[in-house]
């Protein structure tokens, strides 16, 4: 900017010729021009505006439009906001604000902005108010984050809000960090209840031998403690009406980055009504098995050919018979059971052995059940039939309950076909597949019609460097154990690359006895792939960092030793600082695999120097990709190449020209070379220049070859600097090369 202020026209404003200027504005102009934060003037009665580098990138598009001009004009769209504001700093009030909003036009489009700023009053020699200091700071970027944040926080909190089961997060304390209404429900002091002598009362548990579970082993005090406990404990627990309510409360370790135990992680579940709804299926299991006990059969006598029934006694559950009937068959057995009645019976006549049906029946209360019918044949004197007595079992609450357990059976692969992961279920001896859901032929890719069951077909996807492990982990689950593990398969259609995390354990019977195992799987390649590219991106910007330190570093104490005081080494390290700047603004807009190109290096660094492209030519190939290793350094080069020639060279001299051309050249083997030719002409070079010192010329033939490889040379001409550096750079940017 002080080039700017050096090159305005002050005469064509209020501010007169800078010759003209009082010392006190002098001053004020040296002040906010040696500030690296964002300052402004308004002075004199126009209030005219003055600023600095740091207040440009503010004005968007009216820069430098907006230097020499009336405030008003500068910003029209937020004067009737701001202009009590100045009137009140001319009148020698100082003004502060953080966050103020306000609507402005910058890019050719209004946008929301924030802004902390202060306006203080300058005065003039006599003590009047000559003009407006403006110190301010786009604060925009942080409302919007906050606003960001704060959306993601009530997000959070609605989404605990709906989740049907308690959730909480603690300290170490047992206090709670974070809970939802659901919790609370059951802790309403927001304190773990091992840890709140006051409410454990509330809350009843037993262990398997029937000892109660004693408040330091409640799921709470045992996660703080490093346990799992997974999936939970039953409790009884009474609310403050009075009320039971049977719930399952669970928790694990919250652990920090280096493991060590920050809280735990609560989970609370209304378990009541599934709790009151199995023990009363328990309950209605003991009365039948009493009923059994106690005789829930019936006796009856048949005539040798079924025709006639001689005696009935029965518990209650058929209509007995004392005097023989022939009806038997209307009175009891339903019509469409007949015929296979009549088989039955034909059969057992036939081979003279026992008759066994299980059949429907008409019982005494007059609904339809189930009777488990056998009869043995009675023989006479003479080898024949005399008759048959049988028995005949209620069995008709366990045909409800096999019709019931077949529905369940038929939704269950609705379930699995549903879930978006792999469930499946193996023999425990053969390991051959008992149930596989229909996601599986979609993570696996096979076509259903080929499907193996064996567990070797399973097995040829799975990487042949993780068979090991993944059979080692099906020993495990044959033995009881619950194990979680990933490993890698190639699809049977593509071949491509899968991770796969399963959650395996065994299926075990009444006895205890494992009979299956079982699994749910489900693709986390995504997430994989998006945790390795996590950790590629940070190894890259902590070795950026660790570059740009260094070259900073090494700046600062160059242009130290070069420079004659503190001015001129702020000015020369801010220009090296700003070079610095526009290098790592073009790298961070970078898209992954994404390279700088020379065209767009070059014409950053001669745009940052306002360079009149009237007097200079640029001639090469679009899409010249650099090394991420190189940028820096060539930039840096580049830089020094301008600079010079905006002090002494083409840049700084109307008759100058300043050509830069740029080639590329193949090699048969190993990266293609960028030639870049810098020549200046029609420069009246400055005498005493010499022609092999500078940090410039130390940085082109010193740092270039030694850093990068480079072959370079630096001639001072009689009519200007000619500079020739030749580089290795991306071996991709053959295929990405566009015409000049």
């Amino acid at each position: 900017m002080a080039r700017h202020i050096r090159a305005f026209d002050w005469t064509a404003t209020p501010l007169g010729p800078i010759e003209t200027w009082p010392p006190y504005l002098r001053t004020a102009v040296d002040i906010v021009l040696g500030s690296g934060h964002a300052m402004q003037l308004a002075w004199g009665r126009e209030r005219t505006m003055i600023y600095n580098d740091a207040y440009a990138p503010m004005l968007g598009e009216r820069h430098p439009a907006a230097l020499g001009i009336p405030f008003r004009d500068a910003w029209p769209e937020i004067w009737d906001e701001i202009e009590p504001l100045v009137t009140r700093v001319f009148a020698g009030e100082s003004l502060r604000f953080e966050a103020m909003p306000l609507l402005m036009t910058r890019h050719g489009y209004p946008e929301n902005t924030w802004w902390n700023f202060s306006y203080s009053p300058i005065r003039d020699e006599e003590g009047r108010v000559a003009g407006l200091l403006n110190v301010t700071a786009d604060a925009t970027g942080r409302i919007c984050a906050e606003r960001e944040r704060d959306k993601a926080v009530r997000l959070q909190s609605a989404l605990l809000d709906v989740l049907p089961v308690g959730l909480a997060l603690t300290d170490t304390e047992g206090r709670v960090i974070l809970s939802n209404p659901e919790w609370e429900r059951f802790v309403p002091n927001k304190r773990l209840l091992s840890h709140d002598s006051t409410s454990a009362s509330r809350r009843r548990g037993w262990t398997s031998d029937g000892e109660p579970v004693a408040p330091e082993h409640f799921p709470g005090a045992r996660a703080l403690r490093g346990e799992r406990c997974v999936p939970g404990i039953d409790f009884l627990h009474t609310d403050r009406s009075g009320a039971a309510i049977w719930t399952n409360a669970s928790a694990v370790p919250l652990r920090d980055a280096d493991g060590e135990i920050v809280g735990a992680v609560s989970i609370i579940m209304d378990v009541d009504a599934e709790t009151r709804a199995k023990d009363a299926l328990r309950q209605s299991e003991a009365r039948f098995r009493a009923l059994a006990t106690a005789g829930a059969i019936s006796v009856y006598r048949m005539s040798a050919d079924w025709h006639f029934l001689y005696q009935l006694e029965s518990s209650d559950f058929l209509s007995p018979v004392t005097e023989p009937i022939a009806d038997w068959r209307e009175r009891y057995i339903l019509a469409e059971d007949r015929d296979e009645l009549e088989a039955a019976i034909d059969e057992a006549i036939r081979t003279r052995s026992k008759f066994e049906l299980e059949h429907r029946v008409r019982m005494a209360d007059g609904q339809t059940g189930w009777v488990l019918a056998r009869a043995i044949p009675i023989f006479g004197c003479d080898g024949e039939i005399t008759e048959w007595l049988g028995t005949g079992s209620n069995i008709t609450r366990r045909k409800v309950v096999e019709e019931q357990l077949r529905e369940r059976e038929a939704q269950f692969p609705q379930f699995a076909d549903a879930a978006p992961g792999v469930l499946w279920i193996r023999d425990v001896d053969s390991l051959r597949t008992i149930l596989s859901s229909r996601a599986s032929a979609a993570i696996y890719g096979y076509d259903g019609a080929v499907f193996d069951r064996s567990l070797r077909f399973w097995l040829r996807m799975v990487l042949p460097e993780d068979r090991k492990r993944v059979l080692d982990n099906i020993r495990r689950i044959r033995a009881g154990a619950l194990v979680e593990h990933e490993f890698r398969i190639r699809r049977a259609d593509t071949g491509d690359l899968r991770w796969i995390r399963n959650v395996d354990f065994p299926l075990v019977d009444s006895a205890g006895n494992v009979w299956a195992l079982a699994g749910i799987g489900l693709d986390v390649t995504a997430a994989k792939q998006a945790n390795e590219r996590q950790q590629m991106l940070v190894a890259e910007l902590q070795h950026r960092t660790r570059n740009l330190m260094t070259i900073v570093h090494a700046l600062a104490d160059r242009i130290g030793r070069d420079s004659t005081d503190l001015a001129d080494f702020r000015t020369r390290f801010g220009d090296w600082l700003s070079a610095l700047a526009r290098i790592h603004g073009l790298l961070s807009r970078l898209e992954s695999g994404s390279r700088i190109t020379f065209d767009e290096l070059i014409r950053a660094e001669l745009d940052a120097m306002s360079a009149d492209m009237g007097r200079t030519t640029l001639s090469g190939p679009g899409n010249v990709r650099l090394r991420s290793s190189t940028v820096q350094t060539l930039a840096l080069a580049l830089h020094e190449l301008a600079t010079n020639a905006v002090k002494y060279g083409a840049l700084g001299q109307a008759p100058g020209r300043l050509a830069i051309t740029w080639s590329l050249e193949p090699k048969a083997s190993g990266s293609p070379w960028l030639h870049i030719d810098w020549r200046e002409s029609g420069v009246v070079m400055p005498s005493g220049l010499p022609n092999g010192a500078g940090k410039g010329r130390d940085l082109i033939t010193g740092a270039l070859p030694y850093q990068l490889g480079a072959r370079t040379s630096h001639v001072l001409t009689p009519d200007g600097v000619h500079c020739k550096i030749s580089i290795p750079v991306s071996a991709s940017t053959l295929q990405a090369v566009a015409p000049s």
